[in-house]
């Protein structure tokens, strides 16, 4: 029986962390405010929420309003910084350098550290211009959040009918579902009071009919919508003259300019309370009366006064604003005419601050009163799901390997794929990596590709100090199978594999990475003769991780074990199963064939073999789920196993997350033709059962296909290392 795999080192156990409960809220017009108010209210109630945003709303990470409204309003403890993954510039800069991925991997790392703690995380979407769906789509489906979708409900009337809304929203569910992201629901909001209870009613009924669940429709509410006069000091860029505590809490509901007599301008003013009058700082009677009218108590309060044109602030006005400290009425200068005043408060949307407390409750109510509560419960209360998305598998492995750095030989120095993957692994402090090559060629690769080689040790073995011991060493360690010096000299001159091999058995080495140029007989046979397999293991297997669009699953055997037996078969499902969970992938196994459970096959030699093999797997590891014989599409297609399983309870069918294919004729097919059709990253072959980690690279890999590779091995070799210190305690 194969030996349980390793228990994984604090790093590596964080690949299995639990994640909270959430959803990701995203608008095309960037109106998702109220929406979000409203989901961490109705959160707040069953626990403890948090916030974050994976693009900041400023350029370099200064404040960030809807951050700091939701982390004020809901008592949230973290620091704002903490709150959003980068800033604007520097995703901007990250994706025009073509860095989606390591942007990606840098906001995830923020999210995992500020979820700690929380039962329910909500997460907004950045406005980026040009492909914003497409990018808020790949955060949510990174995080594996299901996404509640705002539309702005204003769009139906240029339309001239709710039909667009609908449209609109159809075809963004239809993207979303292309990024594997699950859509939970659409509210839509701002259609305008008069129409909201026809509207509302027309657009229940057209959703109805469909599979997109419209959570609520919001009318416009004045209160909510409007500006404040702090709003309106950041839209100017304003020098507040007088009572600046108030500018959060003073609504505009109107616009004034005061271009006629006092007199008129009072009238005005009567007619419409809470007004902004704008007035050029020289009109001096115009200022004065109107402090004066203020002061009465006759008059409907302003929301507030703003003198352009720029220029001093009289001194009289200076000397009057002295003695009324006490006066509500805030006062703002700007250096901009008026008339560009104008222009700059009617373009200004409206933030809802923390400080506005009575808006953000008025908020909070407009979508209490116009959503289905029961609904929304539904969402807030839905288990996160328990799929490892791609991206987050890869962040939390890489997180690891950043953790515990290893030593990780390539002996492949020749190959510009792999000096590529040396300098990135380097850069990116993933591990220290050996490099086997010559110098001044590892250099001229370097220079033809741009590459940084900083921290990356360029080796020529026969230039190498150790060379002659290790040709010594080898000899003597296979001397009884007929090695001699000169055949030993000689295949370390032929394929620097056995140098680096002999390294890893020397101590001086954690794991082996090769195969670019390589067949895996050629990587491999230095592995066994001198690594061997590690205690309790028979033999050596593979496996393949397969990045899919919404999950992790493991396939295997794809590379080394040709035929197996029932014997070998049960302990490459056993191993698999071990080396899923040492990666924090739940394991379900699912023995593969051309039939299903007692469907078919009685008495048939291939499917009585995986029946045989899936009982002994079941013996070696009863805490495991294990189905077979099980055919591929009933052990990943819920729908289907419902069918072939005929409603007999199966923890595997439908759900597979290991597969374990009945020999390498299937394996290798089917691993191919996976990737091949749905354009799925495969991570592979990944050794199973080695003494010390070497790991195999197909030799049409990418460069990204190198790092991958390296840092599953840096997690072996963690494992290794946790395996012995285990055994030196006991």
């Amino acid at each position: 029986a194969p030996a349980a795999a390793p228990g994984a080192p604090p790093a590596a156990a964080e690949t299995g962390a639990a994640t909270a409960r959430g959803v990701f809220v995203t608008s095309p017009a960037g109106s998702s405010t109220v929406t979000s108010l409203g989901i961490l209210h109705a959160a707040s109630e069953t626990g403890r929420v948090g916030f974050f945003r994976p693009v900041a709303d400023s350029e370099e990470g200064g404040d960030d309003a809807h951050v700091e409204l939701l982390r004020a309003t809901f008592d949230i403890a973290d620091a704002p910084s903490a709150m959003w993954g980068v800033t604007r510039l520097e995703a901007r800069e990250a994706l025009a350098a073509g860095k989606e991925d390591e942007l990606i991997e840098t906001i995830i790392g923020k999210y995992e550290e500020i979820k700690e703690g929380k039962d329910f995380m909500l997460v907004g979407g950045t406005d980026l211009g040009l492909g914003t769906q497409d990018w808020n789509a790949k955060v949510a489906s990174a995080l594996s959040l299901p996404v509640v979708l705002v539309e702005d409900g204003t769009r139906s009337y240029a339309c001239g009918s709710t039909e667009g809304i609908f449209r609109d929203v159809t075809i963004m569910a239809q993207q979303l579902t292309e990024s594997n992201v699950k859509l939970a629901g659409v509210v839509v909001n701002k259609v305008p009071g008069e129409k909201h209870a026809a509207t509302a009613d027309a657009l229940h009924e057209r959703f109805a009919s469909g599979d997109i669940r419209l959570l609520g429709v919001l009318p416009s509410d004045p209160q909510v919508s409007a500006k404040s006069l702090a709003d309106i000091r950041d839209a100017l860029d304003a020098t507040v003259l007088h009572r600046a505590d108030l500018l959060p809490r003073h609504e505009v509901h109107n616009v004034v300019v005061a271009d006629s007599t006092l007199d008129d301008e009072l009238a005005q003013l009567s007619e419409h309370p809470k007004s902004l009058l704008v007035v050029h700082a020289s009109r001096l009677e115009i200022i004065l009366g109107l402090i004066l009218a203020m002061r009465s108590g006759a008059f409907p309060p302003l929301a507030g006064i703003v003198l352009g044109g720029g220029g001093e602030v009289p001194q009289v006005l200076r000397k009057v604003l002295a003695t009324l400290q006490e006066m509500p009425l805030p006062i703002l200068h700007t250096a901009h005419n008026v008339r560009d005043t104008l222009a700059l408060v009617s373009e200004r949307q409206r933030k809802l601050r923390s400080e506005s407390v009575e808006q953000v409750e008025a908020a909070e109510r407009l979508f209490e009163r116009n959503v289905d509560a029961e609904a929304l419960c539904r969402i807030i209360g839905e288990p996160a799901s328990p799929e490892l998305t791609p991206k987050l598998f890869q962040h939390r492995i890489f997180k690891s390997a950043r953790n515990d750095r290893k030593r990780i030989v390539l002996p492949e120095g020749n190959d510009p794929r792999v000096v590529r993957a040396a300098a990135e692994l380097s850069r990116r402090g993933l591990c220290d990596v050996l490099l086997l090559g010559k110098p001044e060629e590892v250099a001229a690769l370097a220079k033809r590709h741009h590459l940084d080689m900083t921290g990356v040790e360029v080796v020529y073995p026969p230039a190498s100090p150790d060379y002659e011991p290790l040709i010594d060493a080898y000899t003597e360690l296979r001397k009884a199978k007929g090695m001699t010096r000169e055949k030993a000299a000689q295949l370390f001159a032929d394929d620097f594999n056995w140098y680096g091999t002999m390294k890893m058995h020397a101590g001086d080495i954690d794991g082996m990475v090769s195969g670019a140029c390589h067949s895996t007989a050629d990587t491999m046979r230095p592995a066994l003769q001198v690594i061997k397999t590690a205690p309790g293991f028979n033999f050596v297997s593979s496996i393949f991780f397969m990045l899919l669009p919404e999950r992790v699953q493991i396939f295997g055997d794809c590379a080394i074990v040709t035929q197996p037996d029932e014997v070998q078969l049960a302990e490459i499902a056993a191993t698999s199963a071990s080396t899923a969970r040492a990666f924090g992938i739940d394991p379900r196994v699912a023995m593969l064939s051309y039939s299903t459970g007692e469907s078919g096959g009685k008495g048939v030699p291939m499917i009585e073999h995986v029946r045989a093999a899936t009982e002994l797997a079941r013996g070696l590891d009863p805490d495991t789920p294990i189905e077979g014989p099980i055919q591929f599409d009933a052990a990943v297609d819920p729908a289907v196993a419902a069918v072939k399983f005929k409603g007999a309870e199966s923890p595997v069918a439908g759900r597979a997350s290991v597969l374990v294919f009945p020999d390498l004729n299937a394996g290798n097919s089917g691993y191919k033709a996976v990737q091949q059709a749905s354009g799925c990253v495969a991570m592979g072959p990944i050794m199973q059962g080695m003494r010390l980690p070497v790991n195999d690279l197909s030799r049409g890999c990418t460069v990204e296909d190198v790092i991958n590779t390296v840092v599953i091995t840096v997690i072996q070799a963690q494992q290794v290392a946790a395996r012995e210190v285990a055994q030196g305690g006991q």
